[in-house]
């Protein structure tokens, strides 16, 4: 693997590590958080009915095994697929509820009430190229000079912060009134 595919592979396995265990975390924090994200899975998922009762605890631990499976030496390819298939799942559960009209309120790090939106489709789909990134550079970092990992790995914590703190960029972007109605 070349060096530019060595430290892409570091990149994305902090940038979808930080992610998965800031969502997992962001559920389990308080049980109010997780009651919530209980109801949005059953808001996505209502033909499923009484079957959904359980998924919530499974994304859960799914989410919550992705980071220690990336920081396995050999296993971080079962981290990466673990990673893209959760979001897979996500997006195609989001798709779908859009399509039905559904506007529950995105619970993928906690106490966000925006609803599911397109920005949501985006993010996930991002975050599967950078894990399709990580899992096609062969996930294991070769021996560079330690200034350049830890640069490649502070890009992949930038990053991954901007993906947790999206839907409040969005909000503040979004809500900033023109110059016209501030001047009222």
């Amino acid at each position: 693997m070349g060096e530019f595919g060595e430290l892409a592979a570091v990149g994305a396995r902090w940038c979808i590590g930080l992610v998965f265990l800031m969502s997992g975390a962001s559920k389990i924090r308080r049980r109010a958080d997780f009651n919530a994200f209980r109801a949005s899975v059953a808001a996505l998922l209502p033909r499923w009915g009484r079957d959904v009762r359980r998924l919530p605890e499974a994304v859960l631990m799914l989410e919550l095994a992705v980071a220690p499976l990336l920081l396995v030496p050999g296993q971080a390819w079962l981290g990466f697929a673990l990673a893209i298939m959760l979001l897979v799942a996500f997006t195609v559960a989001i798709a779908a509820a859009r399509a039905r009209g559904v506007r529950a309120p995105c619970r993928c790090f906690g106490g966000s009430a925006a609803p599911l939106g397109v920005r949501h489709l985006v993010r996930n789909t991002l975050l599967a190229a950078i894990g399709a990134v990580g899992l096609l550079s062969g996930s294991t970092p070769g021996h560079r000079a330690a200034a350049t990992t830890a640069m490649a790995a502070g890009i992949g914590l930038v990053a991954a912060v901007v993906f947790v703190i999206l839907d409040d960029i969005v909000d503040a972007f979004a809500h900033q009134p023109t110059t016209v109605e501030h001047i009222k």
